[in-house]
């Protein structure tokens, strides 16, 4: 597994198997743009994939 992958699964993150590739995606793409995004960048990505149970809100908050 991707180490993006590992922090979904230790951090709850994980949701049904239709919205976490989207989401893990998401987050790989902004973290290869920008290594050290603020909460602000790291939220903006995410509310295109966001799911109905917001499990990303989740690891967001930590």
């Amino acid at each position: 597994m991707h180490l993006l992958q590992k922090a979904f699964v230790a951090y709850g993150a994980i949701q049904c198997g239709y919205c976490t590739p989207g989401m893990l995606l998401s987050s790989k793409t902004l973290l290869d743009r920008n290594p050290h995004p603020t909460m602000d960048e790291q939220r903006r990505p995410s509310q295109g994939t966001s799911a109905a149970a917001r499990g990303m809100i989740k690891y967001l908050k930590l």
